[in-house]
């Protein structure tokens, strides 16, 4: 889920806080997901050039803030030649 469809991995990260005590704006908000990946389901990401200028970055901050401890995480990918000098 996090590495194809981040989208859909931070929607239910924030709606899963509130599964111990549901309303029926959290039901509603559910069966949006559902529709969303039912609507999505035959979408897919497709190149046709040779992916040899593909780079990609990360960076992590593992416990980083002092108040609660959170991790934090991050990536970009460059697909292309254009380079910033």
């Amino acid at each position: 889920m996090l590495g194809t469809q981040p989208d859909i991995a931070f929607a239910v990260s924030s709606i899963s806080r509130y599964a111990a005590n549901p309303t029926p704006a959290y039901i509603t908000a559910v069966k949006r997901i559902f529709q969303y990946l039912k609507d999505t389901i035959d979408l897919q990401l497709t190149f046709h050039e040779d992916l040899t200028d593909l780079v990609g970055y990360s960076d992590s901050d593992w416990g980083g803030d002092p108040l609660t401890r959170s991790s934090t995480a991050g990536f970009i990918f460059n697909i292309g030649s254009d380079t910033i000098s």
